[in-house]
């Protein structure tokens, strides 16, 4: 059993790198969707991060051919990665050696084909000519090839010879592609079978959607277990950790009272019973995740991709799990036992529940403690698989083919039912997700070649001459500072500008004077060893101390109204009295206008007043604190962090008189939360 639980706790920590590296939502910032595919090459780590996250990996083909036909994209790019992309397969010759592979794909990149079903085909034979006609994007010298083989009548006027000798081709190779497909058989692909029951039941019953039930119930526990100060009631027994939390509040009998979660508090009951013999909250629930995974079924070899998928489902919250876990300074009130093998846990537990109730749905359950096992293997069987085309849509799209490889109705005719197979396997093989890679791919050649291009030209250009450098600056790295350091560097020649990370090299955490808990100043990613705190000077320490009681007199009198309005006789006592109070300046500003504008200049001046301080940035004897971090800077560690700085931008010499860094502040407009 202990090599179970490893076995599973590894599995957990492989799943957890797929979940987004997030902070608090008072330095969020840009996410990398690709987070645990780092150790494959880009093109693969988007197609993999595409099917596990449920996105498309690369833009609509029809974008990029937009891009082809204004020239953004050329055909020398799609050429260049493609031949690339092949190697040493490009001359592999199909069709009987009449073309190769590197042929046909720069056809199908170049043109594309309309890949459809029997049903549709049929009703393009009914109501165009696209099988009567050749195509119009073909290229000359492949139409010429194609129409040596009709025979003109002579005796139809000239501007009608080409044209019934088009239709003759066009209609001679349809004929010859429906003789070349009917004989054959369709290709089977082996689908990418889907591992959860919630994917599963959704293909059985596209209206069996378990994660709708989940992901509510899920949402609230995980939100009242991660308060930070919010809630009136706070979550009793948080410090027992997410699961026997949530299995003290839900076990009882005013648990979850929905109808898919009537099982749900007897085995959160079971949670809690058992949890009193286990020697930590973790080893609880990695054993519960060993039970959940045997009741619903799951091949232990199918463990891996069912526990990361079922982890990523609701990846914004599991996510916030993560990084409270292994970044726990970053808790802006209090710091909690918060665990990811608890949220998958409890994910495991609901997920299972649900999905007993949806087999009950679909009439396949028989006694509710029935594993699920044979559920899964039979939805698995019944999963439809890739089936390929029916032999007219083999056909319509051989036909197409065809002509964009010059084949005409004499050449398809020969070939033998492997030749065939062996064609339609190649134009398979080339799909959507490998067309729209290349595709892409020439994209970026195109605007690497363009900025190589223009840097090639400007070399050439003499440089023009600058005096030394009167004024360097240091600016931020970001979009917000680049514009301004260009624009500098373009109007003033004696200005010369460097760009830096924000936090220019100083990793800390801060403390201002206003502020009840330290805050990091910098990248996510670096846990500071620092903290440096804004205290008052000596002249300003009465005030202080009397603005902050004053402030906590004013946050006891909002934090009781707050509480106060969401109960129902304080509520309307205070709704009462609340709307009266608010007439009074409403009334005054419409009665003395001037005056009331004055009196709110004044409070607005009294609130602007600040208390003179200093920051403790020179770190004492006493350096240390209780959180582990050194309280300021010795002055050996301040001239190595400017010396990094000065060293990483490569200013290290010809210094300027005047040297400024200069770095910006920040506003959120559209973040509802901060």
């Amino acid at each position: 059993m202990n090599d179970l639980h490893a076995t599973l706790a590894r599995m957990v920590a492989d799943a957890a790198r797929f979940l987004p590296p997030q902070g608090p939502i008072d330095s969020f910032v840009a996410l990398n969707p690709l987070q645990g595919f780092e150790h494959v090459p880009f093109e693969q780590a988007v197609v993999e991060a595409g099917h596990l996250h449920g996105a498309q990996p690369f833009l609509p083909e029809a974008t990029y051919r937009e891009e082809l036909g204004r020239g953004r994209i050329r055909i020398a790019d799609i050429e260049a990665v493609l031949a690339a992309d092949l190697g040493s397969r490009a001359e592999t010759r199909l069709a009987g050696g009449r073309t190769t592979l590197a042929h046909l794909r720069r056809q199908l990149l170049l043109h594309g084909v309309r890949i459809e079903s029997d049903a549709s085909v049929r009703w393009t034979l009914t109501e165009s000519d696209a099988i009567e006609r050749l195509r119009d994007d073909l290229e000359p010298h492949l139409r010429a090839r194609l129409l040596e083989s009709a025979v003109a009548d002579d005796s139809a006027p000239a501007g009608r010879v080409i044209h019934a000798c088009d239709a003759h081709v066009a209609s001679d190779l349809w004929h010859a592609c429906v003789e070349a497909t009917v004989g054959t058989r369709p290709a089977v692909a082996s689908p990418r079978l889907p591992v959860r029951h919630r994917d599963l039941l959704l293909t059985a019953d596209p209206t069996l959607d378990t994660d709708a039930l989940v992901h509510p119930l899920l949402i609230r526990m995980v939100a009242a277990y991660l308060d930070q100060g919010v809630a009136a009631w706070p979550m009793p027994d948080r410090e027992l950790g997410l699961l026997a939390a949530v299995a003290g509040v839900y076990a009882g009998r005013l648990g979850p009272v929905e109808p898919w979660s009537r099982r749900l508090p007897a085995r959160l009951r079971e949670i809690r019973d058992a949890r009193a013999g286990a020697s930590s909250g973790e080893t609880a629930a990695v054993e519960v995740i060993a039970e959940e995974l045997l009741q619903l079924g799951v091949p232990e070899i199918a463990w891996p991709d069912y526990l990361t998928s079922s982890l990523v489902a609701l990846r914004g919250w599991a996510g916030m799990i993560r990084q409270l876990e292994i970044r726990p300074d970053r808790t802006p009130v209090r710091v909690l036992p918060v665990r990811v093998i608890d949220f998958l846990a409890l994910r495991l537990v609901l997920d299972r529940i649900a999905a007993e109730w949806g087999a009950e749905r679909l009439g396949r359950a028989r006694p509710a403690s029935t594993r699920l096992g044979d559920l899964w293997h039979e939805l698995r069987d019944r999963h439809p698989p890739l089936r390929g085309p029916g032999a007219l849509a083999r056909a319509f799209l051989l036909h197409q083919v065809s002509q964009l490889l010059g084949l005409a109705a004499a050449d398809v005719r020969s070939l033998s039912e492997a030749q065939v197979l062996e064609l339609e396997q190649a134009i398979a093989a080339f799909d959507s997700i490998p067309r729209r890679r290349l595709l892409h791919l020439a994209y970026e050649r195109r605007h690497r070649i363009e900025v190589l291009d223009a840097l090639a030209a400007h070399r050439r250009c003499p440089p023009t001459p600058r005096s030394a450098p009167r004024v360097q600056a240091v600016f931020c790295i970001d979009d917000r500072c680049e514009s301004f350091r260009r624009s500098v560097e373009e109007l003033a020649d004696h200005v010369e500008t460097y760009g830096a990370a924000g936090f220019f090299a100083v990793p800390m955490y801060f403390q201002g004077i206003d502020d009840w808990h330290t805050v990091p100043l910098c990248p996510i990613v670096i846990r500071p060893a620092h903290t440096v705190t804004e205290v008052p000077t000596l002249q300003a320490a009465a005030d202080h101390r009397l603005r902050q009681t004053v402030r906590r007199a004013i946050g006891r009198v909002r934090g009781g109204l707050s509480q106060g309005s969401q109960s129902l006789l304080r509520g309307g006592l205070l709704t009462a009295v609340g709307g009266a109070v608010a007439a009074i300046p409403l009334v005054a500003r419409v009665a003395f206008p001037r005056l009331t504008a004055r009196l709110a200049a004044r409070a607005a001046d009294l609130g602007r007043s600040r208390i003179t301080t200093r920051l403790e940035l020179d770190r004492r004897a006493d350096g240390g604190r209780g959180d582990g971090t050194h309280a300021g800077f010795d002055v050996a560690e301040q001239a190595a962090i400017v010396r990094r700085l000065l060293e990483d931008i490569g200013l290290t010499r010809n210094f300027a008189r005047l040297v400024t860094v200069i770095g910006h502040g920040s506003t959120s407009l559209n973040n509802p939360h901060y």
